[in-house]
């Protein structure tokens, strides 16, 4: 620091952010409660000791001051304190008394006593001059006295110096006392503590500061010998101390006292001072071999730099620690780190640097003035400041000056620094930016000088050996541990040298030539990854190039040399290889075919004898572009190498068996053991090539591919010759042929066949279960790979550490487990294909004669076998369409089937060829074929006769029948094909599959739904099995919703049921309620443990009233048990639908048994029923005995009536009755609002002529009154009372509830009449043209295919939106905003709208993104995607939260916009797609199309249409699942409101909490009248049962009245006329009958609401 600098001003800033902020001191000072200091060792004595020989100046022999001690004394009162002068202080009695018994006079129990409260009283009062109490008490501490003593004498010393109002006098008393006094070795602690009170924690050091350093010093000096021998000693016993030994944690307080002092009082000492405190520092930096010293001495350093200032003459030393500290204590590199840091931020920077040079260039003298340790710091630190560059502030070193101290570290000739020189630059050269700087400033000749240096301890360097082998002969070679560590670490250290270089050859053409001539300075050592980039160069410089006049030469050097010596490394000669490839195209260019023949035929033969795979795939790749040569007889001469090769197969195979024939067959195959390694691989890749040739010839040289095909079907057929993965390979191409609308040939990239592939654990995810490596699967799958793997050699380098480590270790370890076999075939398999297929369809391949014109298809031979390529001119070869032998691989398959002896091929064949099954383009001149395939797999699963898989342990036979069925399934769309008999066998498998082996019922369902649709009659003839069957299977809810879905589809296909009987309906319907019981009992155990543990709540009881408790569906699979709402919704279905069905003379029959199992029991014996069940039956009253649509009010009623209306409604059971009556004629018209419809009808009476004797009726008296309803004729309750009254009394809970005619009623009814009475759904309708992805072009479209169109006409009607009289869900029906059209469908039960993108108005300039149709195709659960673009559908082509399920359509051969409008409106009956309903993520699977299926056009309408209300159902569920809501049906909610009127307006009546029961689920079950009667929720469960009885006896009755009224409603709006009031005479009367004794009612609920047995 510059001299005459203030005080404020010594202080530096804080450390820059580049200096770990944790290493800092913490600010906060300690407490007064903290730990107190240990005992120290008594160093007081003397402040004096000889000089060492490190300079150490020494220590003054007594403290000196100007304020002598006389003077002191003279100031301070005097050990004979009276009690008078107690008493002037004003101290309270107690203290007086205290400081009379601590007088040295009394006795030691009572001073020690009185000192502990006098140190109590100092701390909790100001008692002004405590100097009197230390006077009194201060030989309590004199060492002859007891340890409690002594004590209570530095407790009290310790409060006395943390009195705040101590003057000058009095600190430097109390210093006196602790530095001069003698005291005992255990109580320096004690004392060390009082010095740290008395100094605030080193804040304040006023009155003493001249004396304290030297003290400290002296402290330090000492109290580190006496630990040293501390250490000494118990590393002799070998016992080590949990906390170390007492001397050491004296050592580390007090260094923690220095730090103090240094960092908050540095201002307040002078520089002779502190050098004495440095010098003491250095010197048990250097002194100590204790880590813990050193990081105490570096972090006083650390305090010394950062808050006060370096001496000059201390700068050097305190770097000589620094420097080897920082290069030999790893753990200490931090803190060193920092504290250099702040040195080389501050003025002392370059000088700094300037004394690290000076290190280093000391450091070849003779003898060396500073260790080793000291100058590899200082080179270690210089190299850090020149990579900072400056950063954060430091002093920035250059290249120049990092090069200097490079050199003269490499003079010394020190075999350490040249590792740390090859380090330092490895390093620097991965430095990319560093080095990009530096390149632009400097030369960096001397950098690769500098490493040629270093090289000049290895060992006979000039002899040819790669690095990595040197390394291997360093670890074997029988010399001491340290010399081979040394030499290994060398190699190492060069090694990564050589790669940094490696990663930086392309940086710079300036850096290359340097990289280049170092390289062959030290070739004799090259790895082979420098060496290849020496190949690099010499490709980069077209030293290889025909151009060149030595390029043969050159080239020829290099096979040579490498490609010829398989001991190289396998990228090298991989490399090597790729020169000769790059050299063959260009020569193909530049030179002759004979000139091309005569260098490269040669290397193409070495393919055959190739042992490495790696290096057969490149010598593979350069006979596919030999292949690729347009020269005719080029690709002759290199298909008749890969011929060759691969009928070598046949002498491989016999040579691997011969070799092995004491060996069993490999595990999981039952085919050949190919036991020696690599001929499967090499066969693999052979192959590959040859898929490659076809790939490369399929678009324009037909005979080329054809070749090429029927060699790849000879490979596949080759059962005995080649191996399962050459065959593999070979499929992996022929499964993924696919054909166009036109029949054109071309190859996908991928084949969607995940589900089947599960089956078989061939994904992924099933790898991990088996705990098979994914990578071992991948180097099996994909051996056609074109990147060559290549090795991470600083992974391997750091290998060899731990290959020293364990050269001593046994090597007769106990061998491992062994794990499963890997499977030679997985997906996805990204690879399959060896290179990317044409996106385009071929030009000259195709698989039908349709394809071909009428001229050429005379002469063209199917297949094209022995075509000679040279035989015909170009013109024609390339013009000329051939048909692919499609018929050949078809039966390939059916054999592969059929013999099922090699497992792995099996397995390809029955996931791959089901997905290839559903391109019919492909398939249309196999017709034979396809009927052979239906017979073999029909055959081979009736008889349990396909493959038993003993071999493949993680499959079962039930998976592999899954798999079997998925196949047949597929065949389905080729039912024309089939004769009827094969058609009813294919159904029969159908059935004969459904429960036989676990997973196959799903699937035969499923192929049975679509059966239903494509052969109706042939499921007709065994829908009586079919039926049977599902009856069956009421127990397995994972086939719940699939078995419903079918009876639901059966039911709307009237030709397929037209011949069931009586028993045959009982059945459907048994299905159906048995189901519905299962998820009551369901709900039942569910109730009742929540009972059981009290978990049922106020709050839940006012819940709605759901079928079953919806729990938190998480994604599952079996969604029976994660919604069992939706397997209630589609059982309700089941009943409607198949009752709707029966013919109407049948209905009748069914009632009572439906009515028996609609009421259900619960496990108190008690009749339940919900609201679901009366809706059903509500519904089973209306058309049970009629079929009538329905009824609209009769407009002429209103018009023909004179203007005297009355209008009255009125609650008759669980419906609403409006009567309008002209009063005059009495003619009425009925309006009956049930829950499952509202009906109207007239009533008339005809009046009898007057009989001429009858008198006229006598005049009332108040004819005077003008009122209408007065001198009506008839009034609307005559009407009411003429349906449902009869002169027998009738209870109260049964009569009719009139409503007021006010608006509060009125808009009741409205909002009643506004619930449709059938179940609306919303299905968006999406078609994608061609080429299209995007949102915003898909939603821009506004017409489609015709295919579309005819799709369009077929799901639904057209139906103009404006004036719409029903609810059109969310489309404009005023102002045509959303179109002017839209298709609708609707039953008897369900209505669907759906939201047709085309059919709305687009804008591109007010809304170019379509958002007024996404509007509402993204709020539709469920959308139906016709794709025609020709690519796979992406589910999140369309973000919306709302949408669950997407119905894909796919043509099974897409044709383009511009080809569909050529072909003209198609036939559908001929058309065929693929339908896929794809989900949300963990949206269960509930759809016969959860896996791709294949319909024909004509069943696609009908069957999506199906699909998308179930899917629209169940995404209702869905939506409110674990939200304690339902989604309730139209019926439910007209049902509820009539409900809410009754309990509205039913005054003085029970209301509907007493007459109405709650549906299952609800958990409103309980009621408060009976909860204390029963005790707890259990009593409150079971009381609810109590009191439903009486609810449903109440309710049958009402029920009956509703019925009874609603059937003379319907007899006589047929009949009308006098009739009609006589028929709801005998109604009324036959009701009031039965309730009229007793009124009471006994009977069951069954009995009450089987109305078919009083109607």
């Amino acid at each position: 620091m510059v001299a005459g600098r203030s005080a404020s001003q010594r202080r530096p800033s804080r450390p820059s952010s580049s200096v770990p902020m944790s290493h800092l001191m913490p600010d906060t000072p300690a407490t007064p409660d903290s730990k107190p200091l240990s005992a120290f060792p008594s160093v007081l004595k003397s402040f004096s000791r000889p000089a060492r020989s490190n300079g150490l100046a020494s220590g003054p022999a007594v403290i000196s001051n100007p304020l002598t001690n006389a003077a002191l004394a003279a100031h301070l009162p005097g050990t004979d304190v009276s009690d008078a002068q107690a008493q002037s202080f004003g101290w309270p009695e107690e203290c007086q008394i205290l400081l009379r018994n601590v007088r040295a006079s009394q006795p030691l129990p009572d001073r020690i006593a009185a000192a502990r409260g006098l140190r109590q009283a100092v701390d909790d009062f100001s008692l002004g001059s405590v100097t009197l109490i230390w006077s009194a008490a201060k030989d309590l501490v004199d060492p002859g006295l007891t340890s409690e003593a002594r004590r209570a004498g530095f407790d009290l010393l310790s409060a006395c110096v943390k009195e705040p109002t101590l003057s000058p006098l009095e600190r430097r008393h109390f210093f006196e006392a602790v530095a001069s006094h003698p005291c005992h070795p255990e109580d320096l602690g004690y004392q060390l503590n009082v010095l740290v009170d008395l100094t605030k924690h080193g804040k304040d050091v006023s009155a003493f500061e001249s004396v304290l350093l030297p003290l400290v010093s002296k402290m330090l000096d000492d109290w580190f010998n006496n630990a040293r021998s501390a250490r000494k000693k118990a590393k002799d016993k070998r016992a080590k101390a949990p906390g170390g030994t007492v001397e050491d944690n004296l050592l580390q307080d007090l260094f923690t006292f220095v730090k103090e002092l240094v960092r908050f009082s540095f201002v307040t000492f002078q520089p002779l001072e502190l050098s004495i405190l440095i010098d003491q520092v250095l010197w048990i930096s250097k002194s100590t071999t204790a880590e813990s010293d050193i990081r105490n001495s570096v972090e006083i350093i650390d305090m010394l730099v950062t808050y006060g200032e370096v001496p000059p003459a201390k700068h050097g030393p305190i770097l000589e620690v620094l420097c080897g500290t920082y290069a030999f204590i790893d753990n200490l590199k931090d803190l060193t780190w920092k504290v250099i840091g702040n040195l080389c931020r501050s003025h002392l920077a370059s000088n700094t640097v300037a004394i690290l040079l000076s290190f280093i260039e000391t450091c070849n003298e003779s003898p060396p003035p500073r260790n080793t340790h000291c100058v590899r710091g200082a080179f270690l630190i210089i190299d850090g400041l020149m990579k900072a560059r400056g950063a954060g502030g430091l002093f920035s070193v250059t290249f120049s000056v990092w090069m200097d101290a490079i050199g003269k570290a490499l003079e010394a000739e020190n075999g350490r620094f040249d590792l740390d020189v090859l380090h330092l630059v490895a390093d620097f050269l991965q430095d990319k930016e560093l080095l990009g700087e530096t390149l632009q400033e400097e030369d960096l000749s001397r950098l690769f000088d500098a490493l040629s240096i270093c090289s000049r301890n290895i060992p006979d360097i000039d002899r040819g050996v790669p690095i990595d082998k040197r390394i291997d002969e360093a670890l074997q070679i029988s010399e001491t541990k340290k010399d081979k560590d040394a030499t290994v670490t060398l190699l190492l250290e060069l090694s990564q040298v050589f790669e940094a270089l490696e990663s930086h050859y392309p940086l710079s053409p300036v850096l290359q030539p340097s990289i280049i001539r170092y390289y062959f300075s030290v070739r004799g050592i090259l790895p082979d990854s420098s060496a290849a980039l020496l190949l690099q160069h010499y490709r980069e410089q077209q030293l290889c190039h025909p151009s060149n006049e030595d390029w043969s030469e050159n080239l020829m050097i290099f096979v040579t040399s490498f490609l010829d010596d398989h001991d190289r490394q396998t990228s090298l000669r991989l490399q090597t290889l790729s020169l000769a490839h790059d050299v063959f195209k260009s020569a193909s260019t530049h030179l002759s075919p004979e000139n091309v023949k005569s260098t490269f035929v040669a290397v193409i033969k070495k393919m055959q004898k190739e042992t490495d795979p790696d290096v057969l795939e490149a010598f593979v790749a350069v006979a596919v572009e030999v292949a690729s040569h347009p020269h005719d007889e080029i690709f002759s001469m290199a298909m008749n190498c890969f011929e060759d090769s691969c009928r070598a197969f046949k002498d491989q195979t016999s040579a691997s068996r011969n070799s092995s024939s004491s060996q069993t067959d490999v595990p999981g195959s039952t085919g050949p053991a190919f036991h020696k390694p690599g001929v499967a691989a090499r066969q693999s890749l052979i192959t590959a090539g040859v898929v490659r040739i076809f790939l490369r010839s399929m678009n324009q040289m037909a005979p080329r591919a054809i070749r090429a095909y029927d060699l790849l079907l000879e490979v596949a057929r080759s059962q005995s010759s080649a191996s399962t993965e050459a065959r593999l390979t070979a499929l992996k191409l022929l499964f993924r042929l696919r054909a166009d609308w036109a029949f054109a040939i071309k190859v996908v990239p991928s084949a969607d066949v995940e589900t089947l592939a599960s089956c078989l654990g061939r994904t992924v995810s099933m790898l991990d279960k088996q705990n098979i490596d994914r990578r071992s699967v991948e180097n099996v799958t994909s051996p056609e790979s074109t990147e060559p793997p290549q090795p991470n050699r600083r992974k391997s380098n750091q290998h060899l550490y731990r290959q020293m480590n364990m050269s001593k270790i046994d090597n007769r370890a106990a061998p491992l487990p062994k794990k499963p076999e890997p499977p030679l075939w997985i997906h996805p398999d990204q690879r399959a294909l060896p290179e990317e297929p044409p996106s385009k369809v071929s030009e000259v391949l195709v698989s039908s004669v349709a394809a071909i014109a009428p001229s050429q298809a005379a002469e063209t031979v199917e297949g094209a076998q022995g075509v000679d390529v040279a035989s015909a001119p170009a013109p024609e070869k390339i013009s000329r369409k051939i048909i692919l032998n499609v018929k050949m691989f078809l039966e390939l398959s059916i054999s592969n089937i059929r013999e099922h002896n090699h497992w792995e091929v099996y397995s390809y064949t029955i996931v791959h060829l089901q997905n290839q099954l559903a391109n019919h383009s492909l398939f249309a001149e196999c017709v034979p074929q396809l009927q052979m395939l239906r017979s073999v797999i029909c055959d081979h699963i009736r008889a349990s006769n396909f493959h038993d898989q003993n071999a493949a342990r993680h499959s079962k036979k039930a998976d592999v029948a899954v798999c079997l069925y998925h196949l047949l399934a597929g065949l389905v769309s080729y039912y024309a094909l089939f004769s009827k008999n094969e058609q009813d066998d294919l159904v029969r498998t159908f059935v004969h599959g459904i429960g036989l082996w676990e997973g196959t019922a799903k699937i035969c369902i499923h192929a049975l739904t679509i059966s239903c649709h494509e052969i109706p009659l042939s499921v007709s003839k065994s829908l009586n099995n079919i039926i049977q069957k599902m009856s069956s299977m009421v127990t397995q809810s994972q086939v719940a919703i699939h078995v419903l879905e079918f009876l639901i589809s059966l039911s709307r296909a009237p030709d397929t049921y037209s011949n069931l009987r009586d028993d045959d309906y009982r059945f459907i319907f048994g299905v159906s309620t048995n189901y519905l019981q299962n998820v009551r009992d369901q709900r039942m155990k569910a109730e009742v443990e929540m009972a059981r543990q009290g978990f049922i709540s106020g709050s839940q009881q006012g819940t709605a009233r759901n079928p079953m408790p919806v729990e938190k569906a998480q994604s599952s699979p079996n969604a029976a048990k994660d919604l069992p709402q939706y397997v209630y919704a589609l059982a309700y279905h089941v009943v409607t639908f198949w009752f709707l069905s029966l013919k109407l003379a049948d209905r009748a029959k069914h009632v009572g048994w439906l009515t028996k199992n609609l009421v259900w029991t619960d496990q108190n014996g008690q009749e339940i029923i919900d609201e679901q069940a009366q809706v059903t039956i509500d519904l089973m009253q209306r058309v049970t005995y009629s079929d009538l649509d329905e009824t609209l009010p009769d407009s002429r009623f209103l018009e023909s009536a004179d203007e005297s209306i009355v209008k009255k409604s009125w609650i008759v059971g669980l419906s609403i009755l409006t009567v309008e009556t002209a009063v005059a004629t009495g003619e009425s018209q009925l309006t009956r609002r049930l829950p499952s419809a509202t009906t109207y009808s007239m009533h008339k009476s005809t009046m009898a002529p007057r009989p001429s004797h009858q008198i006229p009726m006598s005049a009332s008296p108040s004819t005077d009154i003008q009122d209408k309803e007065l001198r009506a004729a008839v009034l609307p309750a005559h009407i009411l009372l003429q349906l449902n009254g009869s002169a027998a009394p009738t209870p109260e809970p049964l009569r009719p509830i009139a409503l007021p005619d006010d608006d509060m009623a009125k808009r009741a009814i409205s909002t009643f009449d506004r619930i449709s009475t059938v179940d609306g759904h919303r299905i968006g309708v999406i078609y994608i043209d061609e080429g299209q992805s995007t949102e915003q072009e898909i939603l821009a479209n506004v017409e489609g295919s015709l295919d579309y169109n005819e799709f369009l006409a077929k799901i639904g009607t057209l139906v103009r939106l404006k004036g719409a009289g029903f609810n059109t869900q969310g489309l404009d029906r005023e102002w045509d905003t959303d179109g002017e059209w839209a298709i609708c469908w609707r039953d008897r039960v369900t209505e669907i709208v759906f939201h047709v993108t085309t059919l709305m108005p687009t804008n591109p300039e007010r809304d170019p993104d379509c958002h007024l149709k996404k509007r509402h195709t993204g709020n539709d659960y469920v959308n139906i995607i016709f794709n025609n673009s020709g690519g796979p559908f992406n589910f999140d082509t369309f973000p919306s939260q709302f949408n669950y399920v997407n119905i894909v359509i796919t043509p099974e051969a897409s044709a383009s916009h511009t080809a569909n409008r050529d072909l003209g409106k198609p036939d559908m009956s001929d058309v065929f797609y693929t339908v896929h309903v794809m989900s949300k993520p963990g949206f269960p699977e509930i759809s016969s199309a959860s896996d791709p299926k294949v319909v024909s056009g004509k069943s696609l309408p009908a069957f999506v249409r199906d699909l998308a209300l179930n899917a629209s159902v169940f995404s209702g569920v869905w939506a409110n699942r674990g939200h304690g809501d339902e989604n309730v049906s139209s019926w439910r909610s007209r049902l509820r409101q009539i409900v809410t009127l009754r309990e509205k307006y039913g005054t003085g009546r029970p209301t509907s909490s007493s007459v109405f029961p709650t549906p299952p689920g609800t958990a409103n079950t309980t009621s408060s009248n009976n909860s204390s009667n029963t005790g707890g929720m259990m009593g409150q469960f079971h009381g609810a049962r109590d009191t439903l009885v009486q609810r449903e006896s109440l309710n049958l009755n009402l029920r009956r009245t509703s019925a009874a009224a609603y059937l003379s409603d319907a007899l006589g709006g047929s009949g009308g006329g006098t009739n009609s009031s006589a028929r709801s005479s005998v109604a009324t009367t036959n009701t009031s009958s039965d309730t009229e004794a007793g009124g009471r009612y006994e009977e069951s609920l069954i009995e009450g609401y089987d109305f078919s047995k009083w109607t």
